[in-house]
């Protein structure tokens, strides 16, 4: 098992209560299959867009954090492209915990 980071944006023109809804629900989606069970998710809210997207120019931010298999990520991935309310992802696979990374990084720099 791997460490993850997926970022998605979503159409922004739905209610801000129901894309919290779709949000959680992937969390649990990931959490089924996650060896951790533990999901770190940051609802980053609505940005506006670098470029135009399928015709919207501000989405809805989402990064989930979580440890699973590589074919699980394609399953969640799989997951996204089938649902209409997802505009762009992508998933990123770390060697480790994104904490982890970042306390080596300021313990090299204290040196």
């Amino acid at each position: 098992m791997a460490y993850f980071e997926t970022v998605m944006i979503l159409n922004p023109t739905k209610g801000e209560k129901e894309l919290k809804k779709e949000i959680q629900a992937y969390e649990k989606y990931i959490q089924t299959f996650s060896k951790t069970k533990k999901v770190k998710t940051d609802d980053m809210g609505e940005k506006t867009l670098a470029y135009e997207i399928k015709k919207y120019i501000t989405g809805y931010y989402a990064v989930f954090l979580y440890q699973a298999k590589p074919i699980d990520v394609e399953n969640l991935e799989r997951k996204f492209r089938i649902d209409d309310e997802v505009l762009k992802f992508i998933s990123i696979k770390s060697n480790e915990d994104r904490r982890s990374r970042i306390r080596r990084l300021y313990s090299r720099r204290r040196k």
